[in-house]
């Protein structure tokens, strides 16, 4: 019996840490010296054992630095979702409409090229269109040079009417005008994105009414015009008059200017798709076909 507790005693002393050994940073509390081992049959007597005592450099527990000694990263590894990158591209905003509906950017120059070939176009499907008139039928003679100068030449007799009746000068003609006008601004990046009441909208549409008086001079007696092709005023020279070139494009400018207040103030708040469509064929019909001359969406809001 007398050797078990020395034999314990061995055991505890070897299984105990030197003094110092214990890094007290590394505990969760400071370790207290603890009781002195006494042999319980008295016959050994051995001093207190202190666990782990804080250095003397540490006073206390704020003393000890808590900074972690590696890089820390100053951005986000992985960044969320609602950020973009890895995950989902960043959302940008909608690129804004022109009246034209395609994103198209608010500066550039005129565009020639498709202002002229969307107009001739027009102006060609009009024409086409006259042949089934019987003011036509009786003209379609002769050589085509001479015939059509002839025609044209009508015009400069100074006659202000020309035999039409009163819808067809200040109504029909006028929507004819309003094409070639809205012809010119969506190929006129400055002014395609303007609305009412925006500043340069009214210079926008003088530009427009200029180049849709071209035009209607180009319907009268241009290459593909009532003079070339249906000989308009050869026999007759009443036929032709001034009203057409002047009404026409002043006429069509003001009509424009009411398709684009119909959009902006009755259309854009259609959401429907197909209740907007049919309003806009029928509110802004020469829009429409403008829009259709151009091959472009025929109805975008």
């Amino acid at each position: 019996m007398g050797s078990f507790p020395l034999l314990t005693v061995l055991v505890l002393s070897l299984s105990v840490p030197a003094p110092g050994a214990v890094d007290a940073s590394a505990l969760p509390v400071p370790m207290t010296a603890g009781p002195a081992l006494q042999d319980p049959d008295g016959l050994l007597t051995f001093p207190p054992v202190t666990f782990g005592q804080v250095p003397s450099t540490a006073t206390s527990a704020s003393a000890v630095s808590l900074e972690p000694q590696w890089p820390v990263p100053t951005r986000p590894i992985a960044p969320l979702p609602s950020e973009g990158t890895i995950f989902l591209p960043k959302a940008k905003d909608p690129p804004a409409r022109d009246w034209s509906g395609l994103p198209e950017p608010a500066t550039g120059s005129f565009r020639w090229g498709p202002a002229i070939g969307s107009t001739a176009l027009t102006i060609l499907a009009q024409n086409l269109a006259n042949l089934t008139s019987w003011r036509f039928h009786n003209e379609l003679e002769g050589p085509f040079l001479k015939d059509w100068f002839t025609s044209a030449a009508a015009l400069f007799d100074g006659n202000w009417d020309d035999g039409n009746k009163f819808q067809t000068n200040y109504i029909a003609h006028p929507i004819g005008g309003a094409i070639y006008a809205n012809n010119a601004r969506l190929n006129d990046p400055r002014f395609a994105k303007l609305r009412p009441g925006d500043p340069g909208y009214a210079k926008g549409v003088f530009r427009a009414m200029a180049f849709s008086a071209a035009a209607s001079l180009m319907y009268e007696i241009g290459p593909i015009s009532e003079a070339s092709i249906g000989n308009l005023g050869m026999k007759d020279p009443d036929k032709q008059g001034w009203v057409d070139p002047v009404m026409t494009p002043v006429l069509g400018a003001g009509w424009m200017v009411f398709e684009d207040v119909l959009h902006e103030h009755v259309l854009r708040k259609v959401r429907r798709p197909v209740p907007y469509t049919l309003l806009h064929i029928f509110m802004n019909p020469a829009r429409t076909i403008s829009l259709l001359m151009n091959f472009r969406p025929p109805c975008p809001r």
